[in-house]
């Protein structure tokens, strides 16, 4: 018992303590630098600015001041040092020291940080602002996210745009993804004043009207069912309260007769004043309930040849309204997006002096992908998996890569997507694969060579690790590549299905591209994974593979209809 009252007498003491602690320090600084401070204040040079901070640096520097003074000089160091483009360096030393001793402040000196590398950009020319430029973006991206993880929307939008402006003056490989992040930040702030504009209205008065705008504004713009459920009343009639509380239920769980009326009834409300975004939402739902309809099978070959123009109809309005995106039902409520890829030719393969090059890599060939296609944004998801494979969807960490899952498997799956979707689903073939991971670039990582930038993009060997054991992640936690897909490089290695020998690419330029009746080869597996070296997860890298295993994952693409199979050359 006299322990425990002593411990209490501890915990309390220990507060009162550090603070009295902290006082002391302040009146320490104050007795020693006060009036000379004051004095500097009382100046209009910057040259006293930087006199003073560089004689409070070289105290701060001393391992013999208190680390609590120490934290006081750092502070004083940065805020009369960044009075000035000349202190930069030592604002930097600053701030790099109050980083690691006081992290609960850490979003304080990133902004500190921020306002000091601005100044310093905007000031310098050549290679002073080049010397910089790399850290001032990544910097901007971090704060910008800092922004965005506290809900401050316009800010980080904002941020971002900046950011973009410097990434293209420096022709970063990451300008592509900061501007589409920008456009989507905007996108998103302005559906959020838009929310706010609804919710006021039925909040002032709460008609017929106003609700059903706020329902509609739920079901299209938020694409959120459950929202626009919890509004319905006796007041909105029988049958359009039907209809909404069916948007709650999963697409597979609907009958034939409910299949087409909610079909036709998503296709009316994109007749109605409601974003892109919401008309592609509700297009899509009503595309998912033809889909169920003709993969019930019961119909006539009237009912099912009107289905399927329904979908070629509604196929033709997305790709007008959302044309780089695509967004599939999986079943139980589960979706996949696809990112459509333009057709273009690319170098296969990596170059003989290229770092940790496997024999397999090369001779290096031009491709020509003669037609588009859709890709996954990431690897098939544990949840999408057990969706389109009949399984329970509520698994216990949906969002990891499915693995275990060898050719075989993977086809299946490919299969009962196509079935569900109604449109051609397969494995990439190498070429694609490879087309889409390098993303216009023609160096080891779609980002460039430095490995030291790896960790951005990838989870390998030296960062996945949980509890001493290397494993996949969450698929879209690490940043894009610059056509917006997740995970090329890393987390699990992806099966792809090939026409090009095991050994070499010798010939490569004259063979399909993408005809998977032509890819008799062994599979190979693309992009590494969470377990091996980063080497194994450069763009050219491959490996041979016969069955899956923890670290094996595979990423879908999608056929664009009405293209035309690409001929090989002769």
């Amino acid at each position: 018992m006299k322990s425990i009252f002593l411990g209490a007498a501890l915990i309390v003491l220990t507060c009162p303590v550090r603070a009295n602690a902290q006082e002391a320090q302040a009146d320490q600084y104050q007795a020693a630098y006060g009036a000379e401070e004051r004095a500097v204040k009382k100046t209009v040079s910057s040259v006293d600015d930087l006199k003073f901070a560089n004689k409070l640096l070289k105290v701060a520097r001393s391992s013999a001041t208190d680390s609590a003074l120490r934290t006081i000089l750092y502070e004083k160091v940065y805020e009369y040092s960044a009075r000035t483009s000349s202190g930069y360096r030592q604002a930097m030393e600053a701030l790099a020291y109050l980083t690691r001793a006081v992290p609960e402040r850490k979003t304080e000196w990133l902004d500190k940080k921020l306002k000091a590398m601005t100044k310093r950009y905007v000031n310098s020319f050549g290679p002073g602002r080049q010397e910089i430029a790399e850290s001032y973006l990544q910097t901007m991206l971090a704060v910008a996210a800092g922004r965005l993880e506290a809900g401050k929307l316009t800010e980080a939008q904002s941020i971002y745009t900046r950011a973009y402006s410097v990434a293209t003056q420096i022709k970063s490989p990451l300008k592509s993804e900061i501007r589409d992040k920008a456009a989507e930040l905007s996108a998103a702030a302005a559906l959020q004043r838009k929310t706010a504009q609804f919710k006021r209205a039925f909040a002032a008065k709460p008609s017929v009207r106003n609700r059903e705008n706020l329902i509609y504004h739920y079901l299209a713009d938020l694409d959120s069912p459950a929202d626009a459920v919890s509004l319905v009343t006796e007041a909105l009639g029988t049958e359009l309260s039907a209809k909404i509380n069916l948007t709650a239920i999963p697409v597979d769980e609907l009958q034939a007769d409910q299949c087409i009326s909610q079909a036709k009834w998503f296709e009316s409300l994109a007749r109605k004043p409601i974003s892109t975004k919401g008309k592609v939402n509700v297009y899509r739902r009503a595309r998912d309930c033809y889909s169920k309809f003709l993969a019930l099978g019961k119909m006539t070959g009237v009912q099912a040849a009107l289905c399927r123009r329904s979908i070629l109809r509604i196929d033709k309005l997305m790709a007008k309204m959302d044309p780089g995106y695509l967004t599939v039902g999986c079943g139980k409520g589960v979706k996949m997006r696809f990112k459509r890829l333009s057709a273009g030719k690319f170098m296969i393969g990596s170059p003989a002096a290229e770092a940790k090059r496997g024999s397999d890599e090369g001779p290096q060939a031009t491709i020509e992908l003669t037609r588009p296609f859709y890709i996954g944004l990431t690897e098939v998801t544990r949840k999408q998996y057990n969706a389109v494979m009949g399984a329970d969807a509520a698994v216990k960490d949906p969002n990891l890569p499915e693995v275990n899952v060898g050719t075989t498997s993977a086809k299946a799956f490919c299969a009962k997507l196509s079935a569900i979707t109604s449109r051609t689903v397969r494995l990439p073939t190498e070429a694609e694969w490879e087309y889409a991971c390098r993303a216009g670039s023609s160096t080891a990582y779609c980002f460039g060579d430095d490995i030291a930038s790896l960790g951005a993009y990838a989870w390998t060997s030296l960062n996945s690790a949980v509890n001493k054991k290397l494993t996949p992640h969450p698929v879209g936690t690490k940043k894009a590549n610059a056509w917006g897909l997740f995970d090329m490089h890393g987390n699990v290695r992806e099966i792809t299905i090939s026409p090009y020998s095991s050994y070499s690419y010798k010939g490569a330029a004259t063979k399909p591209t993408q005809d998977p009746a032509a890819c008799t080869h062994t599979c190979k597996a693309r992009g590494g994974s969470a377990g091996r070296d980063p080497s194994f997860c450069r763009s050219a890298n491959r490996v041979s593979i016969s069955a899956g295993d923890s670290l094996t994952g595979f990423r879908v693409v999608m056929e664009v209809k009405g293209k035309k199979a690409a001929k090989p050359r002769k």
